[in-house]
């Protein structure tokens, strides 16, 4: 079996990998804390993390996942929407931006 890595659910699932390896949370247990969350709510939450963890630009993560940039852009502002009116997605958002950054705020 080839792993085919350039099809975008490839690298999606290795941004999850990463993020699950990283964080110690993984996309579909985030998304299973929620009463009402919507099915794409771990690919959301994936590109957020790719976002914040390698500090790429929305075009950059467009190139990266093999997605048009329109989608990332959407992606990110659902996650927003979501964040807003689920505090256990909010509180792990704001833990992992706070991991990743150092003493004076940089990106680490």
């Amino acid at each position: 079996m080839v792993n085919d890595i350039k099809k975008p659910h490839r690298r999606m699932g290795m941004a999850a990998i990463w993020m699950a390896r990283d964080s110690g949370v993984s996309p579909l247990a985030l998304a299973d804390q929620g009463e009402t969350s919507p099915k794409e709510l771990p690919r959301w939450i994936t590109v957020w993390f790719l976002k914040q963890a390698s500090q790429m630009s929305s075009d950059e993560l467009s190139q990266c996942l093999g997605l048009p940039r329109a989608d990332v852009s959407r992606m990110l502002c659902q996650l927003e929407h979501i964040r807003s009116t689920q505090p256990p997605v909010d509180q792990w958002m704001t833990r992992l931006v706070f991991t990743h950054t150092t003493m004076d705020g940089e990106a680490a």
